[in-house]
């Protein structure tokens, strides 16, 4: 009898668009009553991907609403042929005629109306007892408003109420008023109630698809059928339409900026009924429109598609984690991430042909059994020329074509991050192995360039979407180029439609990240007025090949925070020499002041200090000399750097001169190699080298050329000629004339970096020093700095370096070598440390890398003069020597901060001097290797120096994390003697020969003699006996040894010489533990004690065990004793 005819989209357009529609929808269901009545519901050019707007809302919708509903989904791929005649998106002439074409020819009438109508009868029962007997004709009726207030209090699951409630208001409210318009269409805003004949439209060729500007399609239609009819007939007597209203949100229809078609042309200008120039056309009857029917139920095929394939329930719910310590590590369960790619297609066209790369053969078989179910027809498609050998999907459900086909015929692509199951790749890329990685990125890379050219075609975009590309190191690649959503974690996908690509100046500025030295201020990154470091950084975007130039603009910036404090102090007293026109200065203050004038050429930028000192009684003393602004236009104050990662593109030095100008300019080139590497990220960084006050305003970056430079198979990082500029200064390290120095002379590091890749081979890294006179004096053994090369926690090469090693012409090397096994390591890079012990005003000049050879084998790092020399040896020459006749302690190390070794099985040689020689028929081995690791015994190895053939002596060891209560193990290695051995030992070669096996365990040192071990303080002094206790002195003999000692009890057993006959007090031994303020037990010392020959200290250590346990022993002034050794043993239960 009777459809009804709307249109729309699943856009939200308009005032809470889904409670006027669901309204609509439930209320007009209600007025129809005959079985071929029907609702069309033309969704038109809602995106592919998805839900029609009727299928989004319709648990929201009635049961004989659904019933009633036949939808007419319209694709964007339809709206293109007009979307350049018109701004809208959905088109009223196209979408009605699309639904009368296709509506139930079964019926007479057509009522084209929206979907924010509720219509009150006012006589009969339903639409169809009003049209049964209705002349033939064309008819309007009364709009009236409903305030958004009251339409939204509307039940809109209970449509008769709502219409009961409607007819209510307008008499109750007052809201009943008929706005009546022209013969021509009677009523104000008519569109809301047109009632045609079908076959009157189908007459007239239906509505005008020119009149795609919006507005007066009603009134065009109404001037053409009124020809035919001679009038617009009025069933304002039969019906009222109620409209939601909707404008308290202003849309493109009903603002100031709407677009209009031309009442003169499309209704004062119509001549005739029908449109000749669209009567085989209107209404795209050639086009395949789908209908969907909502009783169809498309959530339960998609539930019982995705119930199909994955077949068994969990059992317990897994837990994942997605944080920084699992970036690059990310995985997925296809099961798990089927309901989401899926859902991707529920709502796209069953011809849809898809394009599938990627490695999970489970995934896509997954995938292909879901698609079939969920009646697809269009193929998959996987590329026929990538091989199964490269770790490509290949299930027999897809279908093998070339690589034109895929990336021309495809509608949409999947690109499958996830790695092949079973894989263990120790060269991986986001767990992926570099050759598939590569493979995968050239493929995306060409989807790209396919989507580029449609673009320039003026084609649609196809949507992309990639799965295992996020928390890993595609995601910057695949946001670089897609416009994806920032869909969660759990879902594993990005997804989007490729950017324009890019043309012109890119601006990169708000993508840039203050660094430790800078701070934001709005849209501008400021350096921090004293601070040296890294002040702007980023924006780590990738890039195709080609030539690029980037320029970064900055000013000089008078704002910035307060200097901290001393610094302002020391700028004002500047200041004022400055004023007073003094040339030189001397400064003179408190040993608090020592590091804040140290660094004070850092604070006032045209200061050079010339010496510094600290005098007793005195204090600090500067002397130093204001320059010139002109002196320091070439000085390097700060350092711009180009890099990808750990691979280094460029860099440039800048200076005062480069800052007056207001930008800093450098050019780099991207080659294949970069671009296909999916860690390509391109980082910007500026460091400065002094305190700056500047304001970066603007980066930005030009592609000068297509044209890449033929590679030159060099390394672009061993082509700089100094990389001193390029590392970053450590905690003591300052700037100075050019040179990196430690100005507080304060042990500590100088600098570190630049983390740079380098291919395999054998490297010299060579450090230039400018020395000062005061390197010969003092002990030529003192250690003075070391040069290290480090990735991670890995020592790559170290050298110690000594005062006798430091001479003309001031240049020390340090040989290292780059396996293939580093370089494969995707985030392996090269660090270098200098450290300097204070004891010499050094001043490094430069650190030059070349690359020597191919990798060979290296010896390992050389610990020799890392150890610290014990009383029984001595440095003779660089070398350590046994002392003949004393027992004990020959050598003890590494120092400190070279102790802690990262997990793994260990070999230590030690080298001897063919001319070390043993005691003939000493009854005990004359020297022992023994690994300590702070009280805790690890293997031993005895050497009978008269007996042994061999020079080079090895001992083994293993370190695992979790050997101590700290965590790490910190390993020492001891040298004792019996004071039977003469020569020296030559070297000392630390080297990891594998991964541990944790079978070694590192025990406590019990029943061992702790005395080598104990620190000697004032009180005491080492004789040949042991310790004595020094007459006349009172205080502490001994302390230490800080050890760890597991919880238990146990016995400290002291053994003593000496004394006399007399009794009383000598002095008192405890054991303590948390830097001596926990005393775990105390026992006096007194004569009977000497003489005996020992004193015994029950203790107990408490659960958690002692993480530096001390033992002491002081005496009164007028006691003497020595002390021969220090024992500590288990204890029973009932010694404590």
């Amino acid at each position: 009898m009777i459809s009804i005819v709307l249109y729309g989209r699943n856009d939200n357009y308009g005032y809470n668009l889904h409670k006027r529609a669901a309204l609509s929808f439930n209320c007009m269901a209600e007025l129809l009553d005959q079985d071929d009545d029907e609702i069309l519901f033309v969704d038109y050019n809602t995106p592919d991907d998805f839900p029609t707007f009727p299928e989004a809302i319709q648990d929201t919708l009635t049961k004989k609403a659904r019933q009633k509903l036949r939808i007419l989904r319209v694709r964007p791929s339809i709206h293109k042929r007009f979307s350049s005649q018109t701004r809208l998106v959905a088109l009223e002439p196209i979408s009605r005629n699309i639904g009368v074409r296709r509506s139930n020819p079964a019926n007479r009438w057509v009522l084209s109306t929206n979907t924010d109508m509720i219509f009150v009868l006012q006589r009969a029962a339903s639409l169809g007892d009003i049209v049964s007997d209705l002349p033939a004709g064309f008819y309007h009726a009364p709009r009236i408003e409903i305030p958004e207030t009251l339409w939204e209090s509307l039940d809109r699951m209970r449509p008769r109420e709502a219409i009961g409630t409607a007819r209510d208001w307008g008499s109750a409210l007052h809201i009943d008023e008929i706005v009546a318009g022209s013969p021509l269409i009677l009523y104000d805003a008519p569109g809301d109630f047109q009632l045609m004949e079908r076959s009157d439209l189908f007459r007239i060729n239906g509505f005008h698809e020119g009149m795609l500007l919006g507005w007066h399609v009603d009134s065009n239609i109404a001037a053409r059928l009124t020809l035919v009819h001679g009038k617009t007939s009025d069933l304002g007597h039969e019906v009222f339409g109620y409209h939601c209203d909707h404008t308290r949100q202003i849309t493109p229809a009903h603002g100031h900026s709407r677009t209009e078609n031309d009442w003169r042309v499309f209704v004062d200008g119509i001549q005739r009924p029908d449109i000749p120039e669209q009567a085989r056309s209107w209404g795209c009857p050639d086009d395949q429109i789908e209908e969907i029917r909502l009783s169809d139920q498309n959530a339960s095929v998609y539930v019982s598609a995705l119930k199909e394939q994955i077949g068994e329930r969990l059992s317990v719910a897994p837990q994942v984690n997605y944080s920084g310590a699992t970036y690059n590590q990310t995985d997925y369960d296809p099961r798990h991430v089927l309901p989401y790619l899926a859902d991707m297609f529920v709502c796209s066209r069953k011809e849809t042909k898809l394009a599938w790369v990627g490695a999970r053969t489970e995934t896509l078989r997954l995938f292909a059994g879901v698609w079939k179910r969920l009646g697809f027809t269009g193929e998959i498609f996987v590329e026929e020329g990538l091989g199964r050998d490269e770790g490509f999907a290949h299930p027999p459900n897809a279908t093998p074509v070339d690589h034109r086909r895929l990336l021309d015929d495809a509608d949409t692509f999947i690109i499958d991050l996830g790695s092949p199951p079973g894989e263990d790749n120790h060269d991986d890329v986001g767990k992926l192995s570099k050759p598939l990685a590569g493979a995968l990125t050239r493929l995306l890379f060409g989807i790209i360039q396919a989507e580029y050219k449609r673009f320039d075609r003026g084609e649609p975009r196809r949507q992309i979407i990639v799965v295992n590309a996020i928390n890993n190191i595609f995601e910057n690649l695949v946001t670089t180029y897609v416009g994806v959503a920032l869909t969660p974690f759990s879902t594993r996908m990005r997804h989007g439609y490729v950017l324009p690509p890019p043309t012109g100046k890119l601006d990169w500025t708000s993508r840039l990240q203050r660094g430790p030295a800078g701070f934001r201020d709005g849209s501008i990154i400021r350096s921090l007025g004293d601070g040296i470091g890294t002040i702007v950084y980023g924006p780590y975007q990738h890039l195709f090949a080609g030539r690029y130039r980037l320029a970064l603009t900055m000013v000089a910036d008078g704002h910035g925070p307060v200097p901290p404090p001393g610094g302002g102090r020391l700028r004002r007293i500047i200041n004022n020499i400055k004023e007073l026109g003094f040339g030189y200065f001397l400064m003179v203050g408190t040993s608090a002041w020592r590091r804040i004038a140290a660094r004070l050429g850092r604070i006032v930028n045209n200061v050079k200090v010339l010496r510094f000192g600290y005098i007793p009684a005195v204090g600090i003393v500067v002397w130093g000399r204001i320059t010139g602004k002109n002196e320091r236009q070439a000085d390097p104050i700060a350092i711009l750097e180009v890099a990808s990662r750990y691979k280094y593109l460029a860099h440039r030095i800048v200076t005062p001169a480069d800052l007056a100008k207001g930008e800093i300019a450098i050019e780099i080139e991207v080659d294949e190699d970069l671009v296909l590497d999916p860690r390509f990220a391109l980082e910007t960084r500026l460091r400065g080298l002094e305190p700056l006050n500047i304001a970066i305003t603007k980066l930005t970056c030009e592609r000068v050329s297509n044209v890449v430079s033929a590679a030159s198979g060099e390394v672009p990082a061993l082509e700089i000629e100094n990389w001193l500029p390029l590392l970053s200064l450590g905690a003591e390290g300052a700037w100075k004339d050019g040179c990196i120095v430690n100005p507080a002379a304060i042990p500590g590091y100088l600098c570190y970096g630049p983390y740079w890749a380098l291919p395999p081979g054998t490297y010299e890294a060579a450090v230039t020093l400018k020395l000062d006179t005061a390197r010969s004096e003092g002990n030529p053994s003192d250690f003075i700095f070391s040069f290290e090369a480090i990735w991670r926690e890995e020592h790559l090469g170290l050298v110690a370096v000594h005062r006798e090693d430091l001479g003309e012409p001031g240049r020390i090397r340090l040989s290292f070598v780059v396996t293939p096994e580093h370089s494969e390591d995707p985030d392996f890079a090269v660090e270098l440390r200098i450290w300097d012990s204070g004891l010499l005003p050094l001043a490094i000049q430069g650190v030059q890398v070349s690359r020597l050879a191919e990798p060979r084998h290296e010896n390992g790092l050389d610990w020799l003069k890392l150890m610290t020399i014990g009383p029984a040896g001595r440095w003779e020459e660089g070398r350590i020597s046994p002392q003949r006749g004393r027992r004990g302690l020959v050598a003890h190390g590494p120092i400190g901060r070279y102790r802690e070794l990262r997990e793994g099985r260990y070999e230590i040689s030690v080298e001897l001097d063919s001319k070390t020689v043993g005691a003939p028929g000493a009854n005990e081995a004359e020297l022992t290797l023994a690994m300590m690791s702070r009280g805790r015994r690890g293997p031993e190895l005895a050497i009978d120096i008269a007996a042994s053939t061999m020079s080079r002596h090895v001992i083994a060891f293993e370190v695992s994390d979790n050997e101590t209560m700290r965590g790490r193990l910190p390993v020492e290695l001891h040298i004792m003697s019996t004071g039977d051995a003469a020569g020296t030992i030559e070297a000392i070669h630390l080297r990891r020969v594998g991964e541990s096996t944790r079978a070694e365990a590192w025990m406590p040192f019990l029943g061992a003699d702790w005395l080598p071990f104990l620190r000697v303080a004032a009180a005491g002094e080492r004789n040949a006996q042991g310790v004595a206790a020094r007459t006349g002195v009172a205080g502490d003999v001994l302390y230490g040894p800080y050890w760890e000692l597991p919880a238990g009890n146990y016995r400290l057993n002291v053994h003593l010489e000496g004394g006399d006959q007399r009794s009383g007090l000598c002095g008192w031994v405890d054991v303590a533990e948390q830097q001596g303020t926990v005393i775990l037990a105390k026992q006096d010392l007194d004569q009977l004690h000497v003489r005996q020959g020992m004193v015994v200290l029950p203790f107990t250590v408490g659960p958690g065990g002692s993480l530096d346990l001390e033992t002491r022993i002081s005496k009164v002034a007028a006691s003497s004793f020595v002390v021969t050794g220090v024992f500590v043993e288990k204890g029973t239960e009932s010694s404590a």
